[in-house]
């Protein structure tokens, strides 16, 4: 997470989105264990863990070398309820080169100024081999707007699908798979609309009226997506 994340510590943000802080909770990473089984002992880190959702899902399933990151100190109080956690930034990850064999960095990226730093990092850490399982918000308009919402969340300034698949071709990975997600953000929006009334209403109980607004405006002319990739470290 970055420093900006008084979205992701707002309740409304919390009721809306679960414990996962991400359109269709755990079913992105339900799907990819799925798609890609790890070995029980496989070394594991949830990347900007949030609430730690993500990681705590991985030891339900049996997996006990589980490693939970995450910069900010609020969201780590509840993830360290359940799993071993690390103050940390995902740019700068306090682990040794190739020592992990599996890395979850969900919903995150787009929340950084340089994601590909981050991506590098994520790499340094896994072993040749070691497997990326990543989803992220994109921007299916043609024109995005330059900051469609607040620096606090992963919508304000998402990259287009294309640009988030470059980043791993030309970054040392193979994918593996690629899953358009983006029926579980409609799925979320309309959940959202149900129990708000509007997407306006939504981001103005979030952020206050004014840049509510101006936030849901942004949002609807980026028309976002949603994508998840399993991608390997090539050497």
């Amino acid at each position: 997470m970055t420093q900006q994340c008084t979205a992701y510590t707002s309740p409304t943000m919390h009721q809306a989105l679960g414990q996962a802080l991400r359109p269709g909770g755990l079913e992105t990473t339900r799907q990819g264990l799925e798609q890609a089984p790890l070995a029980m002992n496989a070394r594991i880190l949830d990347a900007g863990c949030g609430l730690g959702a993500t990681a705590a899902f991985l030891r339900n399933q049996g997996y006990q070398r589980v490693l939970a990151l995450d910069r900010d100190r609020d969201l780590l109080r509840s993830a360290q309820k359940q799993v071993a956690c690390l103050q940390a930034d995902i740019t700068a990850v306090p682990l040794a080169t190739a020592s992990l064999d599996a890395v979850f960095c969900e919903c995150v990226l787009a929340l950084l100024p340089r994601p590909q730093q981050a991506l590098a990092e994520i790499r340094r850490v896994l072993r040749p081999g070691g497997r990326l399982y990543y989803s992220d918000l994109y921007a299916r308009a043609t024109a995005a707007p330059a900051a469609a919402a607040p620096g606090s969340t992963c919508l304000a300034a998402p990259a287009t699908r294309s640009t988030l698949r470059q980043r791993l071709d030309g970054g040392g990975w193979q994918i593996l798979r690629e899953t358009d997600q983006t029926e579980l953000l409609r799925q979320t929006a309309a959940r959202i609309i149900f129990e708000h009334g509007s997407l306006e209403r939504f981001w103005q109980a979030v952020f206050g009226a004014c840049r509510g607004t101006s936030c849901a405006a942004g949002i609807q002319a980026l028309r976002p997506g949603y994508v998840s990739y399993i991608a390997v470290k090539t050497h």
